[in-house]
């Protein structure tokens, strides 16, 4: 089977799953484990799009003046956590 393909649908499935544990778990317990696909693959972009969903449907009025809390963390989570994985020891980039 090719890589490329099966990288896929394990992204895909972990989409899936991190949607599903939006409508079952607290919002920190999906925070939490989304740190894991971030981890897991080199870039995991559709945490972002959990992050949206978590705002709709735990989003309440704006706080500090901007109503999308969830969906800012899950950016930085993005963007931030690759960086850090780079610096850390234990960690090799997969071959793409």
């Amino acid at each position: 089977m090719n890589p490329v393909k099966n990288l896929q649908k394990k992204k895909i499935l972990w989409m899936i799953l991190l949607c599903v544990l939006v409508a079952v778990f607290p919002w920190w317990a999906v925070l939490l484990l989304l740190f894991i696909p971030i981890f897991l693959f080199q870039t995991f972009y559709w945490g972002i799009i959990v992050g949206f969903f978590m705002d709709i449907i735990y989003g309440h009025s704006p706080r500090f003046g901007f109503p999308f809390i969830f969906l800012a963390t899950t950016v930085l989570l993005t963007l931030l956590l690759p960086l850090l994985k780079r610096r850390l020891v234990f960690w090799k980039p997969p071959i793409a």
